[in-house]
């Protein structure tokens, strides 16, 4: 079956099996300093002597995981973190391998001091978006901290219609308490959001990804959020964490010095993998993508993902952060 040459509004109706990734890429900066942001690290001049070369090197690397992950799967939506501009993620789309993908791209600019945002890439052919909004998370007790946006996207896929929210929330950075305290907050924004959609259509299909830097067992994710570990405890507007079982297992997206997490995760409403779905998630589960040509060997601390940079030297890689997935089946 040939999946890009079918007409979009009859695409739900034939069976079928699609690729949704999450993908923090780690850094993706232009080489052009910016008026507004602290970019000049990434610059020719900068820290990092971050060249053409080096940019055009990183678009290529990045490419070549997307297009690995979905393994001629159709790919649906790509969840990407730290991009820094539309330009950047413009160039992105017009890699080889990503351009087969005919995917289109929605970003806000960010509020975040060194200009790293999320941007939602969809496969043009079978998504129609209909809403876009950047939401805002401020806290109260640290009115000077600027987070970065959540993205909410709503749109159709064929006749069925689809809520994804891309995430980036607040690093660990500048002590647990008071770092912590932002992503509980974060989750109660989205958790809001996500309960109003609800509210109006007990039936609406969400899909919640990114790197929320909390793992699924976390209070931000677990509690607040309310994303359940097991099928076994869902009920009818639950949310599902596809990635527990994974970090149940011992895998990890991220790793920090030999500390080890899984930040990066999909979310999605108990309609997607309920007895009765039509649009459902393959085993109820999603996956890390390792390959061994995605890691490297650390003297200290053993296999790591293959970042950019290790310091400030320039050794090429991906990113510090593995992509997650999981395949949605059209029943």
């Amino acid at each position: 079956m040939v999946y890009c040459c079918m007409h979009l509004s009859t695409f739900a109706q034939d069976a079928g099996r699609y690729k949704i990734i999450s993908y923090n890429v780690e850094n993706l900066f232009d080489t052009v300093a910016s008026n507004k942001y602290r970019d000049k690290d990434f610059t020719p001049t900068g820290k990092f002597e971050w060249n053409t070369q080096r940019y055009k090197a990183k678009l290529n690397n990045l490419s070549k995981v997307v297009d690995a992950v979905c393994d001629s799967t159709p790919l649906l939506f790509l969840g990407v973190c730290e991009v820094e501009n539309k330009k950047v993620v413009k160039h992105w789309l017009k890699n080889p391998l990503m351009a087969k993908h005919h995917l289109g791209s929605i970003h806000f600019n960010s509020m975040d001091p060194r200009g790293i945002s999320v941007a939602l890439l969809y496969n043009k052919k079978l998504f129609t978006p209909k809403v876009k909004e950047a939401i805002h998370p401020r806290f109260d007790l640290d009115t000077s901290y600027k987070a970065r946006n959540i993205l909410y996207v709503k749109g159709n896929f064929g006749k069925e219609e689809i809520h994804v929210f891309l995430n980036h929330w607040s690093t660990r950075k500048g002590g647990a308490e008071k770092s912590d305290s932002r992503r509980v907050e974060t989750a109660k924004l989205l958790r809001k959001k996500i309960d109003e959609i609800q509210a109006a259509n007990t039936n609406a299909k969400i899909i919640v990804m990114g790197d929320f830097n909390d793992p699924p067992f976390a209070k931000s994710i677990s509690e607040v959020l309310n994303a359940k570990q097991s099928e076994l405890t869902l009920k009818e507007n639950s949310l599902f964490n596809l990635m527990s079982e994974s970090a149940l297992r011992g895998k990890y997206t991220f790793d920090f010095a030999g500390e080890q997490d899984m930040l990066d995760q999909i979310i999605v409403s108990e309609n997607f993998v309920n007895n009765n779905c039509r649009l459902c998630i393959d085993k109820k589960r999603g996956y890390v993508f390792q390959p061994k040509w995605l890691m490297y060997k650390s003297s200290k601390f053993g296999p790591m993902p293959f970042r950019t940079y290790e310091g400030f030297k320039y050794v090429g890689g991906f990113s510090d952060h593995l992509p997650v997935y999981c395949d949605l089946i059209v029943k």
